[in-house]
């Protein structure tokens, strides 16, 4: 048998590959994402009483930004101790406080904060999230039916799930309620999968009715709902005080491995750096390839993270979408003509989908400083390693699959650059389907 051409064996290697790795089930894109801030709000109606029970769940980025918030001895090392935190969560809570109108039959009502709670959970990347629980409590006179409504002001567009819910408690009956009862999210703890259809309810109305009472309830404001069993929190006013949890990363390791953790997830990403470095035949067109690449979209992430460029997500993902299923149509082909400027052209979409929620988490942030630039570029430095390990390792694995002996069918040979276009087609109208609710 003749000897196969290097630009054959070389491709026939990329094969092989392509089919042990796009046939092992990468099949989905980006999740919720570690710059998210969910929020849950809890009414609870009595005969005497609104209950609030206010919930906020930080993914990674922005509690290592209420870190640097929090942290007051000004070494900005990150390491932030239980006082600290206690502090930062009672600014946290009158925040809320002012940023809730309540109101009862259209009478104002005002809520008092009686008590707050933070714990740091385990995230990725080997950093901490923080779940923070406000309690607010407003009393209400004698009532026989109520409207109540309630509106949270604050920051209707931060990146997150929102969700209320509305519940009776003792002597009060709902009559109606524009908001369910239980949580779709099992209190912030299993987030469906909704693709961008992320809920953004931060609005309510309940009917509520309640027996007579000859006079007005004398008992004390009762005690708020109690905590949510599935995300036990320590109370401030514990004493002794509630020690710190472990040290988180410090500001430079924690960004960097942020950066390596979102490259590690973003699957769409991989994917089309996977199909590039397929169409191409020798290593110094890989090397330029991929150098146009990361130049690309580190260019836009950082535009995008300084808030000087902003498109709207949905033609975001959808136009990573349209790159992926460009390289799969390239593969199938046989090749990439001007693959420097093509990688580049694309890596300038895929930098605004690096960058995500990155702008509202970073740049102009309250929390974040004037070292949000520090934080972009050690962010960027951790996507480009990652890239700089999947791109290796592709090398070796492509290296170690031309000594394999057995000779694959032709067919199959056409199998990966396809998957990878259907992948890209799925990417493509997958948000738009998930904001119309199609899909989820």
């Amino acid at each position: 048998m003749n000897a196969m051409p290097a630009a054959g064996a070389a491709r026939f290697g990329w094969v092989r590959l392509w089919v042990l790795l796009l046939l092992s089930g990468l099949a989905h894109g980006h999740p919720l994402g570690n710059n998210t801030v969910n929020r849950q709000a809890v009414l609870t109606i009595t005969r005497a009483h609104v209950a609030l029970r206010y919930v906020l769940d930080l993914a990674e980025i922005p509690t290592l930004l209420a870190a640097q918030s929090a942290d007051g001895d000004g070494d900005g090392d990150g390491v932030t101790a239980a006082t600290e935190w206690n502090a930062y969560a009672r600014r946290r809570g009158d925040e809320i406080r002012a940023g809730i109108l309540l109101s009862a039959s259209g009478r104002a009502l005002a809520p008092s904060l009686v008590a707050t709670r933070w714990q740091r959970l385990p995230g990725a990347a080997g950093l901490d999230t923080l779940h923070l629980q406000f309690d607010l409590v407003a009393p209400l006179h004698a009532y026989t039916s109520a409207r109540i409504d309630y509106r949270d002001q604050r920051l209707p567009d931060e990146a997150g799930w929102k969700e209320v819910v509305a519940v009776s408690g003792r002597g009060a009956r709902l009559l109606q309620a524009d908001v369910p009862a239980r949580s779709p999210s099992r209190n912030l703890t299993a987030y469906p999968e909704a693709g961008l259809n992320i809920p953004n309810v931060l609005a309510a109305q309940v009917e509520v009715a309640a027996p007579p009472l000859a006079r007005e309830p004398q008992t004390s404001v009762a005690a708020p709902a109690a905590p949510m069993p599935a995300r036990p929190a320590a109370a401030l006013t514990a004493a002794p005080p509630v020690a710190p949890a472990a040290a988180p990363v410090a500001g430079v390791a924690a960004f960097f491995r942020l950066g390596v953790h979102h490259i590690a997830l973003g699957l769409d990403h991989l994917v089309f750096l996977l199909g590039l470095m397929a169409t191409q035949n020798s290593l110094r067109r890989l090397v330029w390839v991929v150098t146009a690449f990361t130049v690309a979209h580190s260019l836009t992430l950082g535009l995008a993270a300084g808030g000087i460029v902003a498109l709207p997500g949905l033609w975001v993902e959808s136009a990573i979408g349209l790159t992926i299923v460009y390289v799969g149509i390239a593969n199938l082909r046989g090749g990439l003509r001007h693959g420097a400027a093509i990688a580049f052209a694309f890596g300038l979409v895929h930098g605004l989908g690096f960058a995500g929620a990155l702008a509202a988490s970073l740049a102009g942030s309250q929390i974040g400083g004037s070292d949000w630039l520090l934080d972009l570029a050690l962010f960027n430095l951790g996507v480009e390693a990652g890239q700089f390990a999947f791109v290796l390792s592709l090398l070796l694995l492509v290296a170690a699959v031309r000594n394999l002996k057995a000779e694959w069918p032709r067919q199959m040979r056409a199998m990966p650059g396809a998957v990878v276009g259907l992948l890209g087609m799925y990417w493509t109208v997958q948000p738009a389907l998930a904001l119309s609710g199609v899909v989820r």
